[in-house]
């Protein structure tokens, strides 16, 4: 340690050497922060899911994924307009401040002291935004390790702070008609219309009916004799209900890491069980797999998500009757299936 501090305390190690930007103390954290953090071994799996990715160049198609998703829905125009307003209007919002923000200091940047800060968070901003952007288009493989998905909430953490600075900017121009001054009518405007908004995403309506991921004994009773009889070497797939999440409720997170194993890795079952393209579910993989179906999987497809199409009554027959499949556990809500591959 006190090695790689002689390094970086190297005047000559750094790019820039008149600099404000503390670059030493970051490197230096982050040298120090990583062994550290990997130490755990918690993010193995990601890594590998990551290097497999960059190796492959293989990484889902998002967009493809959303756009079949919205033509299941058979949404129209003005309804799917609807539904990203209700959805998301709140957030295009701030982010539309975010912009503004933008084109504020590219106009005034002799203002750059006073502004300092609120750049550091731009660029933040815009960073988290390119790689969402990125995780999207398919550009860079591997972003689904660390659940690129998630980068959607972090890209407008800032925004609060962007928004009080366009509001700013707009009570000081002073806008007026008619020798009426506009502008804290316009910024009370803006604040309602955000807020209106979020209401629609913080309390979904009771009059739409919305599948309830409540969790039952059956369920722990199910995944407790799975972590009591499971083969370790064999892993599980699942519909809506993956095991590891019941057994941390079950054992507790450290308990049930040691119990899996820290090679256990869980996969969605492919719609329909594959029964559209193969016979039997078991051609479907390689190596022999644990299959756990609760009745919360089969409810919602077959009911409330059901013009997705992913799953339905005739797939949940056919698995029944399959003889790649045997049903060992079943306690009337949950079943528990050993899928014997055809490789």
């Amino acid at each position: 340690m006190e090695y790689l501090i002689s390094i970086f305390k190297n005047k000559n190690f750094l790019l820039v050497k008149k600099s404000s930007f503390p670059l030493t103390p970051i490197l230096l954290e982050i040298v120090i922060f990583l062994p550290w953090l990997l130490s755990f071994q918690q993010f193995n799996l990601n890594i590998k899911i990551m290097y497999r990715s960059i190796m492959t160049g293989s990484s889902p198609d998002v967009i493809a994924s959303m756009s079949g998703t919205i033509n299941k829905l058979s949404l129209t125009t003005l309804e799917f307009i609807e539904l990203s307003i209700r959805l998301l209007g709140q957030q295009l919002i701030f982010l539309i401040f975010f912009l503004l923000s933008v084109i504020l200091l590219m106009k005034y940047p002799n203002n750059k002291k006073n502004t300092k800060y609120l750049t550091i968070l731009l660029s933040i901003t815009s960073f988290i935004g390119l790689m969402y952007a990125s995780y999207l288009l398919n550009i860079i493989p591997g972003l689904q390790a660390i659940e690129a998905a998630r980068l959607q909430a972090y890209l407008v953490i800032f925004t609060p702070i962007f928004a009080g600075f366009v509001l700013s900017y707009i009570v000081n121009k002073e806008i007026t008609i008619h020798k009426l001054n506009l502008a804290p009518t316009i910024c009370v405007i803006i604040i309602l219309i955000a807020s209106t908004l979020s209401i629609f995403n913080v309390y979904p309506s009771p009059h739409v009916m919305q599948p309830n991921p409540s969790i039952t004994q059956m369920n722990m009773n199910c995944v407790e004799w799975f972590l009591n009889f499971r083969n370790p070497v064999i892993n599980n797939v699942y519909i809506m209900s993956p095991v590891y999440r019941f057994a941390a409720a079950v054992l507790g997170a450290s308990e049930s890491e040691k119990i899996l194993g820290p090679n256990y890795l869980e996969t969605n079952i492919p719609n329909h069980f594959s029964y559209t393209t193969v016979s039997n579910f078991g051609k479907s993989y390689i190596k022999d797999k644990f299959c756990m179906i609760t009745i919360f999987d089969k409810t919602v497809y077959n009911s409330v998500w059901k013009v997705v199409g992913r799953f339905n009554k005739d797939d949940f027959g056919k698995l029944e009757n399959d003889f790649s499949v045997d049903k060992l556990y079943s306690n009337g809500e949950n079943d528990d299936f050993y899928v014997h591959s055809f490789s």
